[in-house]
């Protein structure tokens, strides 16, 4: 292919000259010319010199020509090369501003004329509009990348001049003025859109690529943001308010969560597939808002309870990630802690379940910690929640769950059948999960020392060292002021035991043996089997001391073993506390010899039977020496009304009366040989249990009483209120300020402090001094 270039003056080119009719070169003079072949360069001559006007005129007829042909889908006469050269020439000879207004003008009208049409088929059905509109988008941004290929060299010269006006955003621009002007139309497409969405989340099969299409059509004229999202949004909006207000009635709470959670991977999979990733955060939070945040009340109301007394892991898990998705996780921490305040409440409070209050309580921790750990993903304020929740209600009935717990753990360590080692101290950890909860740790102590002294000396405990590592886990818990007492109650075993080893072989034991005369082969063995344990008064419970009736040979022997303590310790008094000893006696039934493991209460009341058949209430009461008219029913009700009855009463009926009479049961028959009869006075009562927490309630005013003397004794004046601060700060129960106040009056009453003259009593401004 020739082009030609018309100009004024021919070519030249690498010095050399070209004429019209051809020639020579001329060699230069300092060069001996040589016989060589010289190919010359002819140029065919103009016929006519064109002007520079007819050159832009039928260059861009040429160009035009193309685009209109383009526009118009058909075949284009000039080839692709010679167009883009055509349009670089225009572009060298300085003439690429008007070309590019040339090409803007023929491109609007173009475009005018596809939004007519396309105007015109907005009548139709919306799909098959939508369908029209996706086809000609596609042909007009099929038209603009021909056409900015034929004009790419003007595109990559004068356009990069000018800011965002290359010929496929110029092309855009116009088109996007056009659709903004055609109002109608522009609403008809996104209406149409908004429809096909509509369709699709009622559970409808829809053409998701048209809507793609679309959606890019509209992003790239920049119509996405201002006029399809915010309609869009707002129909979502609708949509899930509506589709909300009908599912929270309809569907059951899970089921209800389980849609939310399907209706929010469906928008997420829609902004995957054919929607800005810009619109995935509002469009998420207007779902999340219209499905959970407006539910939350009705879902908890309605559910909240049921899935956790059903245990329903997996649904709570579900509620917890959606509520915080919203920020409505105190919702569920409140009613979260509205349940375990009544779940714990009603255990507490069932008078009836008392024996297994502890267990229970316990087994709902358990539930509450899996629940914890695998729905509410160990959130500190949900254990914050648990930790007041339980302190609430294992407080709500004073004193009762420290007795309990206590109690729970004596009957642990008193028969550990069946558990290991590491089950027995996971039983002892979990007791003290609930024992940290509780406010009255000083009525724990004083019940658990109760029994904890009752384990050691009947020897009923499984495990020594249990006993031991339970200790250590109070000391952990509470501090070592808590567990001296009990540690020094091992220390009396322990030093007990030495001292018999002692007693076995010192002159007082001797001394019993030799006066015992002709019985000695008796005494021995009666002296063997003798256990006494000395407890220090200020470690274990308050004992009262007694005195029996013993038969002689115990009388010498404890008068024997007293002389050999004296003698050991000078200064010390032993007082003998009977009603917690334990004897063996051998006994003569009609069914054959019986040895009888009984207390020495119930000892004392068989041996009067060697003397007589039968014996009354009150004779038994003077022959035995128990003044104690409550312990002599119990022990004669262990005998008479036991298992094993040993005695019969006259009269019918369990009620013990003064006058009734007792005698040996000839009828009694076992075929053992070896019985234990418990002792009733070993089981405690519930007045016992009510005297120990009246003992421990007593207790704690000298500990208020001691705590007030102790702080005036140390700042002489303080005013109502920062006493009962700081006595409240010291105790280590919980106490009103009713209380402490009582205690201030009594100090008064007894000149350990006085009230300022001019304060009201009681007052949060009343003074006191320190006087004492």
């Amino acid at each position: 292919m020739t082009t030609t270039i018309p100009s004024t003056s021919g070519f030249t080119k690498n010095n050399t000259t070209a004429s019209t009719g051809g020639g020579l070169t001329n060699p230069s003079p300092s060069v001996t010319p040589t016989k060589k072949k010289i190919t010359c360069l002819k140029i065919k001559p103009l016929s006519l010199k064109p002007t520079v006007s007819n050159f832009e005129e039928e260059t861009w007829n040429k160009l035009n020509n193309a685009v209109v042909a383009i526009q118009k889908k058909e075949k284009i006469c000039t080839g692709q090369e010679e167009l883009y050269q055509l349009c670089s020439d225009l572009a060298r000879h300085k003439k690429s501003e008007s070309t590019y207004s040339k090409l803007k003008l023929l491109c609007s009208k173009h475009i005018e004329n596809v939004i007519y049409d396309l105007g015109h088929k907005a009548t139709t059905d919306h799909t098959t509009f939508l369908n029209i509109v996706v086809k000609s988008w596609e042909e007009f941004t099929d038209q603009i990348n021909m056409i900015r290929s034929i004009f790419l060299y003007l595109d990559r010269s004068y356009v990069m001049t000018i800011p965002d006006k290359s010929i496929w955003d110029m092309n855009l621009q116009i088109f996007k003025q056009n659709l903004k002007i055609n109002e109608h139309l522009l609403k008809k497409i996104i209406s149409g859109i908004l429809i096909l969405i509509k369709h699709e989340r009622s559970g409808e099969s829809i053409d998701k690529s048209v809507v793609q299409r679309l959606i890019r059509m509209l992003t790239s004229l920049h119509l996405y943001e201002d006029e399809f999202e915010k309609s869009f949004l707002e129909e979502t909006r609708s949509f899930y308010s509506n589709d909300g207000l009908n599912n929270i009635d309809k569907l059951n709470v899970p089921e209800y969560l389980q849609y939310v959670e399907s209706r929010l991977r469906q928008e997420v999979d829609r902004v995957t597939n054919y929607l800005s990733k810009l619109t995935k955060k509002p469009l998420i939070q207007i779902v999340e808002n219209e499905l959970i945040k407006k539910h939350v009340k009705t879902i908890l109301d309605k559910g909240f309870e049921e899935l956790m007394d059903l245990n329903r892991i997996m649904d709570l898990n579900r509620m917890y990630g959606l509520f915080k998705l919203v920020n409505e996780l105190d919702a569920i921490k409140e009613a979260f802690t509205v349940y375990l305040k009544i779940r714990g409440k009603r255990i507490v409070d069932d008078d009836q379940n008392d024996k297994n209050m502890v267990q229970d309580t316990l087994q709902f921790k358990s539930k509450i910690d899996q629940l914890h750990e695998q729905s509410f993903h160990k959130n500190e304020e949900f254990k914050h929640a648990i930790r007041k929740a339980f302190e609430y209600f294992l407080n709500i009935v004073p004193n009762k769950p420290s007795e309990l717990i206590a109690k729970y753990i004596d009957g642990k360590l008193k028969n550990s059948k069946g558990l290991t080692d590491d089950e027995l101290e996971r039983c002892m950890d979990n007791a003290l999960t609930i024992f940290k909860y509780i406010n009255g740790k000083d009525i724990f102590e004083a019940f658990y020392k109760k029994d904890l002294g009752k384990r050691l000396l009947f020897g009923k405990t499984s495990s020594y060292d249990a006993e031991k590592t339970m200790i250590s886990k109070l000391r952990a818990e509470c501090g070592t002021q808590f567990s001296n007492k009990l540690e020094g109650m091992f220390k009396d075993i322990d030093i007990s035991a030495e001292l018999m080893k002692g007693y076995e072989t010192s002159a007082e034991f001797k001394k019993f043996i030799n006066e015992v005369g002709e019985e000695k082969d008796r005494a021995l063995q009666i002296a063997s089997s003798l256990g006494v344990k000395v407890l220090t008064l200020s470690y274990w419970p308050n004992y009262t001391p007694d005195t029996l009736n013993l038969p002689m040979e115990l009388s010498l022997l404890q008068d024997s073993f007293r002389d050999f303590y004296t003698h050991k310790y000078s200064g010390r008094i032993l007082k003998w506390v009977s009603n917690l000893g334990q004897c063996s006696m051998k006994a003569l039934f009609p069914c054959g010899k019986k040895e009888l493991i009984i207390s020495f209460y119930q000892a004392v009341v068989l041996l009067q039977f060697n003397s007589k058949e039968k014996i009354s209430v009150r004779e038994l009461k003077q022959s035995t020496g128990i003044q104690d008219e409550k312990q002599l029913i119990l022990t004669l009700q262990s005998l008479a009304f036991h298992k094993e009855k040993i005695l019969k009463k006259e009269t019918k009926g369990t009620q013990v009366e003064e006058n009734d009479i007792f005698f040996v049961n000839e009828d009694y028959s076992q075929s053992k040989t070896k019985i234990k009869i418990d002792s009733f006075q070993l089981k405690e009562t519930k007045k016992e249990r009510e005297e120990t927490t009246e003992k421990v309630l007593l207790d704690r005013s000298y500990v208020i009483d001691a705590a007030i003397v102790r702080i005036m004794k140390t700042r002489k004046q303080l005013t109502h209120q920062q006493l009962l601060t700081e006595v409240l700060s010291q105790v280590r129960f919980s106490i009103q300020g009713q209380d402490v106040k009582k205690r201030i009056e009594s100090l008064i009453d007894r000149e350990y402090l006085e009230r300022d003259n001019n304060s009201q009593a009681g007052s949060a401004n009343c003074i006191y001094h320190y006087v004492a």
